[in-house]
This record gives C-alpha cells, sequence and structure tokens, in this order.
C-alpha cells in the first residue's frame, strides 16, 4: 500500500517532505502505528501526521452503540426480516405495494419501499427505517393480509404474524422513532464532516 502511495506522489511529482498531513478510513491497514501506511509515511516525513476520518469515527461510534443495545439489535433485526419477507418473493411484494396503494395518505406522494440494511454505513440506516417509520399501519396491515392468505406457505404466515406482533410492540414503536432521528442527525453530521 505504502509503495503505492510513494509511487503516485513520485508521478505526480510531490515531495513527500512536503506532506504535513494524513487522513484515511480507520482500517488497521491504514491507520495502523506498528505496521500501517500512517508509520511508513511517518518514517519518511515525521511532520505528516494522521488525523484519522470523521465520518468513519462517527460510524464505528454509532455501530457500538447500537450492538451493545438488545433494543436496538432487534429493531434492525426486525427491520431486514421485513425486507427478507417481503422482498424475496414477486407475490409478496405485490402484496405490499398492493397495501400502501391502498393508503389514503399514498396520494401524497409514491409510497416508501422496503429497504435492504447497509452493513457497513450506518447513517445510510436510515433509509431502511424511514419506509417503516413513515407506514406502519400500511406495513402492519400487508404482514396481516399475508398472514390471512391460505395461498402462502406456513412458515411464511408465521412469520409475518410474528412480526406484524412486533410492530404493535410500543418497546419496538419507541426504538424505531428513536433511532430514526438519531439517525437522521447523524445523517447531517456525517454530510457536514465529508
Amino acid at each position: 500500500m505504502s509503495e503505492t502511495v510513494f509511487k503516485a506522489l513520485e508521478n505526480y511529482g510531490l515531495d513527500i517532505q512536503n506532506c504535513r498531513g494524513q487522513g484515511y478510513d480507520n482500517g488497521a491497514n491504514m491507520k495502523g502505528k506498528h505496521s500501517g501506511l500512517q508509520k511508513r509515511i511517518i518514517e519518511q516525513n515525521k511532520r505528516a501526521f494522521f488525523v484519522p476520518c470523521g465520518c468513519h469515527s462517527l460510524n464505528l461510534v454509532v455501530s457500538d452503540a447500537a450492538k451493545s443495545s438488545v433494543p436496538t439489535v432487534t429493531l434492525f433485526g426486525t427491520i431486514q426480516r421485513l425486507y427478507t419477507l417481503f422482498s424475496s418473493s414477486t407475490k409478496r411484494w405485490s402484496l405490499f405495494l398492493e397495501s400502501l396503494s391502498r393508503s389514503e395518505e399514498s396520494c401524497t406522494g409514491p409510497p416508501l419501499t422496503l429497504k435492504e440494511l447497509c452493513i457497513t454505513r450506518w447513517e445510510a440506516r436510515i433509509d431502511s427505517l424511514k419506509a417503516v417509520r413513515y407506514q406502519i399501519v400500511e406495513v402492519r396491515q400487508a404482514l396481516w393480509d399475508l398472514y390471512d392468505d391460505p395461498s402462502f406457505e406456513d412458515d411464511v404466515r408465521s412469520e409475518a404474524n410474528s412480526l406484524a406482533t412486533t410492530l404493535e410492540d410500543y418497546g419496538f414503536l419507541v426504538s424505531l422513532i428513536t433511532w430514526y432521528d438519531v439517525l437522521f442527525q447523524i445523517n447531517l453530521a456525517s454530510k457536514m464532516l465529508q
């Protein structure tokens, strides 16, 4: 990695001695003090201080905080289960979209569809929460419609029942609204850091 950086600097006619800072993601191969790119550049120029990327640091803080909270793990697990249940079958996805189109509020704009959770970027998870946050009644109804339809397999109907019951839970609703608001603010901060 360091050879690539030094070669690129040389190709652009840039002297490493004029470098006054380094900043990259928080990967060990980049920021490592003992064998990362940071160390190799510091060996060439002691004035090239390393500053960790603010966006990546924010993402790591949110990720660690979320992993330490059982309700949060449950929330995001439920959101992913919802997406998986509906998106893994065109018939189920059609049922979901039909439920959204029956909504009185859908005439104010296009319905929001479920999104898969982004594994690496926490601020992007707001898109996954948004459809459920603002259309929870319709999502819940789609689950009950799925549960009530005998043409679906028993395991699919059971999963729909489980998810619909979870969406009715007060703790889940509080987590959903809280995390949506938190991720909204994190998204703003992340954009400012970029």
